[in-house]
């Protein structure tokens, strides 16, 4: 049986393919690009439920809209945690002969989204300024001092 390349949230991620795999994708090969995408995925998360309650098939749908392709055993982790953090509330409610779980916004949740929305303006701004060294400040080589008398 192959074993998998796909690390899971429980496992160490696999050292970087030194095989000359050819990934498709960053996500494909990298567990923490995943979480970083992740975050961007639990604030679109906070901004819909911020909007009318979501559940799962829902957001999915939405999350693809803007290239995000996210398993049920994914996502709905994501969205119990969020409501264990006390971001979202959940309200069941029975559709089509089923429960569907609808999750809204919470005061804590609205906070923590509006924290997050000034924080990727901020991001935004600073990673597509024209013009500006790309290197953070503190890996940038600073101007020899100017010699007096020179």
């Amino acid at each position: 049986m192959a074993k998998s390349t796909t690390a899971s949230p429980r496992t160490a991620p696999a050292p970087p393919a030194d095989d000359g795999t050819v990934h498709r994708s960053v996500e494909e090969h990298s567990k923490l690009f995943r979480d970083l995408l992740l975050g961007f995925v639990k604030i679109h998360i906070l901004y819909h439920a911020s909007l009318e309650p979501i559940f799962g098939v829902g957001i999915t749908t939405e999350l693809e809209q803007h290239g995000y392709r996210l398993s049920p055993g994914t996502l709905y982790p994501l969205l119990h945690n969020l409501e264990a953090a006390g971001f979202l509330e959940r309200e069941d409610q029975i559709v089509g002969g089923k429960i569907r779980k609808y999750y809204g916004i919470t005061p804590l949740g609205q906070r923590a989204l509006e924290e997050a929305r000034a924080k990727v303006v901020d991001l935004v701004n600073e990673v597509t300024e024209v013009g500006v060294d790309p290197k953070p400040k503190s890996a940038r080589r600073k101007p020899a001092a100017s010699r007096s008398g020179s």
